[in-house]
């Protein structure tokens, strides 16, 4: 998977932990990010930050980011299990068969609704 991945133009792979000003310095480069977790996170921030500035998201159905992610609408869900389909919806993204432009647009769209809910929660309960 990494090798198709690497053999998309101007791919970049990160492994490792980034700090606040590099995530959203790597994030403004990117044109998706893949979060292929195993275990169920307490909502990985990665991807919430990746929705406010327009990356689409491809995570993990194991991962939490999956409960904010409407599939191949505002990003899309993969089971890193299953290596074929795994692959396979990869390739359908670098092969332009998948509209990336659209679920970035969605993907903020979806962010800015969540966040305008958050305020309106905040304001209304007073925390």
């Amino acid at each position: 998977l990494k090798g198709l991945i690497e053999s998309c133009d101007k791919a970049v792979v990160s492994e490792k932990w980034l700090g606040k000003i590099q995530v959203q310095e790597f994030l403004s480069k990117s044109k998706a990010i893949i979060i292929p977790s195993l275990w169920y996170e307490a909502d990985p921030l990665t991807s919430i930050e990746a929705a406010s500035l327009s990356v689409p998201r491809v995570v993990s159905i194991h991962c939490s980011a999956a409960n904010d992610v409407c599939n191949m609408e505002d990003g899309i869900v993969i089971d890193p299990y299953n290596v074929f389909s795994f692959a396979a919806t990869l390739k359908n993204i670098v092969d332009g068969k998948i509209d990336m432009v659209a679920i970035a647009s969605n993907a903020t769209r979806a962010f800015n609704a969540q966040m305008a809910d958050r305020k309106k929660l905040n304001k209304e309960f007073k925390w």
